[in-house]
């Protein structure tokens, strides 16, 4: 009869794990752990430039398994920034799974037999409630993965940057009303509804529907198509209401992957529809929004870690009066366009209602020694000219920008490239400081007309495998 484990996430429990005593690999000290280091990356098409908090992680739980089978799980806890720590057993050729800020779905599962297969456990494991997830935002939930991982018995294990995928989408509206150049009237926006919006979705996606950078290094970039649980059925979600030009709450919907009404589960097409005041009326009017691609041709799936910007540019007449009719029928008296931000390069998108910023990461990790660098990579309608860079961190004394090149007493940062395709290299200007290591961190803010980005920059105290050594910690 199969043990069975129970899984559950605290600090006091030591889990039972299932050793693989074929092994060859020769353990330290059989059965130890040692303590693990990560640097989570957040960046991904989900990436608002509202109020919304999408990078938080306020919970960080990994599912350990060897050659597919679940082994044990641990609980990681923030150490600076975005790097984590957790402890692991020695041991190689094991499998990481991160799962940030989605441990109710983990604890749902109460029971896992010791002989699981990792297959089992990513198609049980779901999440429900996309309105608690509207009114929950700062704490999305993600995934993450590290296949075919060795901890040996060095101090301190770096496991490196581990690409994080929202298991949402996320949608914006923005207002470019402009009767004179456009036509059309004026138009007050005040609420917005999802109608058919997935009621479940996976926390983890399937191996097979993983995309990758890098094949070879296995580098996380998204995922092909949006899949469903199978009893997923569409549903009418909680509203977000409109301040200025923007709605205030960022929209997150589950994938859904339906484009073609009925086709499964009775279940319709994701569509927005938008309340507001046409002309100065005091009757609310209400206009779909469907997501359809820029020519207005082909129906688009809702697909998790993707963002979707839309741009209303007229509004030439009243909609419907009811929300419920307005779901249900074509869009009229209103111009817009959509776009799906799902290009795997350029991950982070900023929007001020009319020009864009991208970024490919919003995290860079430097290694010890003075000259390490990272360079990322920006694009948009926003020129070299218009950017801006600053650090922040004054401890690292006082920032300068000159000729497009940032520096303080620690770092630098150039912009490198023409037109609106440029390239953003921080270097590190001195050895890893053991003696202050407030000095290794700081922020660099990416500054371009009324949008910005935070890029945390953190210096390690490691080699790195770059350079040619392992990644031991020395203390």
């Amino acid at each position: 009869m199969k043990k069975l484990i129970l899984l559950h996430f605290t600090l006091l429990i030591i889990f039972a794990a299932c050793e693989d005593k074929s092994s060859e690999f020769k353990l330290a000290l059989s059965g130890e752990e040692r303590p693990v280091e990560m640097t989570l990356n957040m960046s991904s098409q989900t990436a608002s430039s509202t109020e919304v908090n999408d990078e938080a992680i306020i919970e960080l739980d990994l599912v350990i398994c060897k050659n597919g089978i679940y082994q044990y799980t641990r609980t990681a806890y923030s150490s600076k920034y975005v790097t984590f720590r957790s402890t692991l057993k020695i041991d190689e050729n094991i499998d990481i799974y991160f799962f940030a800020n989605c441990r109710s779905a983990l604890n749902r599962m109460s029971l896992i037999e010791e002989e699981t297969r990792w297959e089992e456990i990513q198609s049980a494991l779901t999440i429900t409630n996309p309105v608690t997830i509207q009114n929950n935002s700062a704490a999305l939930p993600m995934w993450g993965q590290l296949k075919k991982v060795t901890v040996s018995d060095q101090n301190i294990n770096n496991l490196g940057t581990i690409r994080m995928l929202r298991a949402v989408a996320s949608a914006n509206i923005y207002f470019t009303l402009n009767p004179a150049v456009n036509g059309g009237g004026t138009f007050i926006p005040h609420v917005v509804y999802v109608y058919y919006g997935a009621n479940k979705a996976f926390v983890a996606p399937a191996e097979e529907n993983l995309v990758f950078a890098d094949e070879a290094k296995k580098i996380l970039t998204g995922v092909k198509a949006p899949v469903s649980p199978a009893d997923m059925y569409t549903i009418r979600q909680d509203s977000a209401f409109a301040t200025g030009n923007a709605f205030a709450n960022t929209i997150f919907m589950f994938d859904n992957e339906t484009t073609d009404e009925n086709a499964k589960n009775n279940n319709k097409r994701t569509r927005l529809v938008v309340g507001g005041y046409f002309n100065g009326s005091s009757t609310l009017t209400y206009y779909p929004i469907h997501f359809v691609n820029s020519d207005l041709q082909t129906v688009l799936p809702v697909t998790r870690n993707d963002r979707y910007n839309i741009f209303i540019s007229s509004v030439n007449g009243e909609g419907y009066p009811d929300p419920d009719e307005a779901a249900d029928n074509a869009t009229v008296n209103l111009n817009y366009k959509v776009i799906d931000w799902n290009e795997h390069d350029d991950n982070d998108i900023a929007v001020d209602g009319i020009n864009y910023l991208s970024i490919s990461s919003k995290n860079v990790t430097l290694y010890r020694n003075e000259g390490s660098k990272q360079t990322i990579r920006l694009s948009g309608t926003y020129k070299k000219e218009d950017i801006i860079l600053s650090f922040s961190n004054s401890l690292n004394g006082t920032s300068d920008y000159t000729n497009y090149i940032a520096t303080n007493n620690r770092f630098k940062a150039e912009l490198k490239g023409t037109a609106t395709e440029l390239e953003l290299t921080v270097t590190a200007l001195g050895e890893y400081s053991s003696a202050n290591t407030e000095l290794n961190f700081d922020t660099l803010r990416i500054e371009a007309g009324r949008v910005h980005f935070d890029v945390k920059i953190e210096q390690i105290n490691s080699r790195g495998w770059d350079n040619g050594g392992s990644n031991e910690i020395d203390f």
